[in-house]
């Protein structure tokens, strides 16, 4: 069963010029949000394909560190504070992943 498996035809795919690749999907509610209010909120992943492995025995726990300062100790979260954000994040042995769920409102 060696079949790919096909693209949602809104799956938008590219690649910046920095070498980020991305996948947008829009969709109407997420999944856990099925409530009218949900049409006003904006879900984003970022997952960065580095992880505890790809660190040396004298950099171990480096990548969770780097994971908080840049996410924990970022201003423009901060500036979510208080606005009904869910946010997290997440280091494990293959990657480091962000998370975040916010109102369109606390974009501005």
């Amino acid at each position: 069963m060696h079949v790919p498996l096909t693209a949602h035809p809104l799956l938008e795919r590219g690649v910046l010029p920095n070498g980020l690749r991305y996948a947008i999907l829009p969709v109407a509610a997420a999944p856990w949000a099925a409530a009218p209010w949900s049409r006003r909120r904006v879900a984003v992943h970022l997952e960065v394909h580095v992880g505890s492995i790809d660190e040396a025995e004298h950099e171990r726990g480096f990548a969770h560190l780097l994971e908080h300062a840049s996410f924990m100790g970022s201003r423009r979260r901060l500036r979510l504070s208080g606005t009904g954000a869910r946010l997290a994040a997440l280091t494990d042995f293959r990657s480091t992943g962000y998370t975040a769920d916010v109102p369109r409102s606390g974009l501005g």
